[in-house]
């Protein structure tokens, strides 16, 4: 009993440990789902045998003569024009992509034939068209399942033979390429995708009389497409630059290199204006020879700038922006003989006068942008006219104003309010002249009043004229509206009234105004 003892306690211990081990791992394998045991391959590779519609077109594929595919990297002969394969995953399932010859050609889903769980293997059978006569390098590639984040895709690749195959619809389709008159279904019924093929009149036109046969017709007509796309390439690559905006990109297109970001801008424009000169598209020659001279070029329009006598094409060169045909004298004006080599100095000089000017025809009662201009005469005090006269003078124009039209309204204006002063100083003013000096307060009723109040004192600052006028105004208004007060008779120069009578008149006042 004492030997079963000590024996049974190692035992016992042995037991538990296991009984431990096996819980543990059941833990583990629970938690560690992501590490899953998945595998893909390539199980057979057959015929895809075509399965015409009413209408002519291909509507899918019988799958025939598989054979199971034992290594990676064997060779199979198929007899059709598509080949069917078929892969099998292991304890997953997911999309396969499909690389021919190394180039992605789409997905199994695209032209699934067929697809078949058993236990955990998935098998998905799917066909792969537009392969031309020969040996052709298929790779297929497996997502890992979802759950692994740290997974890695799994390839698998054989190698098939494409035979030049034919059928009747085939040799149909043919006779109409050799004619020039094919379709897009022909085309693809003689295995060339149509999503390549963009001018279909032109490709016929180009493979017409060429006499292409099964072996070599999918060479041929994709020889014309390549040629076709390269020279709608060039053609747009040439368009983008002849109109102004072509990229780097558009000018390597056409064989030109060593443009970057940092002149691609000027020789645009350089581009643009001597397209526009020219009135045609210019060559690749000409486009060479603008390139070799623009240093030259920009150089001479900072010339002109600083002489004051730059075109817009010479500010777009360098540059500048902002620039129109209503401001470029006034611009020219304010860059002559500054002796700019710098395009941000010159942009910060031009910038100011193109906002003056936009600020003064916007309508604005801030002087600053008239000094801007070098226009001195306007000041608060006459600024709210000159805004009112600038823009009728605009809606006339129907555009911007230029500096000296500014000028000249300015001038305009000053006269017509030295003239309403004189006026006012002669007691014979308007209420339009009190207006264009800025006086307010003045109306039909009291004109004559205010004018008898400022003749002959020789205003010449317009806020003393509103000082006085207020007066007469503010007084006028007070006996009107009834009061007991002397002083506003007083303002008006009536000193018979007193506090003794003042409340008869006050009444007497009352009732003519009534009347």
């Amino acid at each position: 009993m004492k030997n079963l003892m000590k024996k049974g306690i190692p035992l016992f211990l042995i037991l538990l440990l296991f009984t431990t081990f096996i819980e543990t791992k059941k833990v583990k394998a629970y938690y560690n789902d992501n590490n899953l045991q998945w595998d893909f391959k390539i199980n057979q590779v057959g015929d895809a045998k075509r399965v015409y519609d009413y209408d002519g077109k291909i509507r899918t594929y019988n799958m025939e003569k598989f054979e199971r595919v034992k290594f990676s990297g064997e060779t199979y002969n198929i007899n059709t024009k598509e080949v069917a394969i078929q892969t099998n995953l292991t304890n997953h399932y997911n999309n396969i992509y499909i690389h021919v010859d190394g180039k992605f050609v789409g997905k199994s889903n695209d032209i699934l034939l067929k697809f078949e769980q058993k236990g955990k293997e998935y098998y998905t059978t799917f066909a792969i068209k537009y392969l031309t006569p020969g040996k052709h390098h298929i790779e297929v590639i497996a997502d890992p399942p979802y759950s692994d984040f740290n997974g890695k895709r799994k390839k698998d690749y054989c190698y098939v033979n494409v035979p030049a195959f034919e059928d009747e619809k085939i040799l149909k389709s043919i006779e109409k390429i050799n004619k020039g008159d094919a379709t897009l279904d022909d085309y693809e019924i003689v295995g060339v995708n149509p999503s390549t093929i963009s001018e279909i009149k032109l490709l016929n036109n180009r493979i017409k009389g060429q006499n292409a046969n099964a072996a070599n017709v999918q060479k041929t007509v994709n020889k014309i497409i390549s040629e076709i796309k390269e020279e709608k390439r060039l053609e747009q690559a040439f368009k983008k630059i002849n109109e102004g905006i072509g990229d780097t990109n558009d000018y390597k297109i056409i064989g030109i290199e060593n443009i970057t970001s940092s002149n691609l801008k000027e020789l645009n424009v350089a581009i643009r204006f001597a397209r526009q000169a020219k009135q045609s598209d210019l060559t690749k020659d000409e486009i060479e020879l603008i390139m070799k001279n623009l240093p030259q070029q920009i150089e001479k329009s900072f010339e002109v700038v600083n002489a004051g006598t730059a075109t817009l094409a010479d500010y777009e060169l360098i540059g500048i922006t902002g620039v129109t045909e209503i401001n470029l004298v006034d611009v020219n004006e304010a860059l002559k003989g500054k002796g700019h080599k710098v395009v941000s100095k010159m942009q910060s000089e031009a910038s100011v006068i193109i906002s003056a000017l936009n600020t003064i025809n916007s309508g604005t009662t801030n002087i600053n942008p008239y000094k801007n201009l070098g226009i001195t005469t306007v000041n608060s005090d006459n600024v709210k006219a000159i805004k009112e006269a600038i823009k009728v003078g605009r809606d006339i124009k129907k555009e911007n104003l230029t500096k000296a039209e500014i000028n000249k309204i300015v001038n305009e204006v000053l006269r017509k309010i030295e003239k309403s002063f004189n006026a006012v100083n002669a007691g014979t003013a308007t209420l339009a002249d009190y207006e264009l000096i800025g006086i307010t307060g003045v109306t039909e009723i009291n004109l004559v009043d205010v004018n008898e109040a400022l003749k002959g004192k020789g205003h010449k600052v317009v806020s003393k004229m509103q000082s006085e006028a207020s007066v007469i105004i503010s007084a006028l208004n007070t006996i009107n509206s009834g009061t007991t007060n002397i002083n506003p008779y007083k303002n008006l120069g009536i000193t018979t009234v007193n506090s003794d009578n003042v409340k008869a008149i006050k009444e007497a006042i009352k009732v003519r105004r009534d009347i």
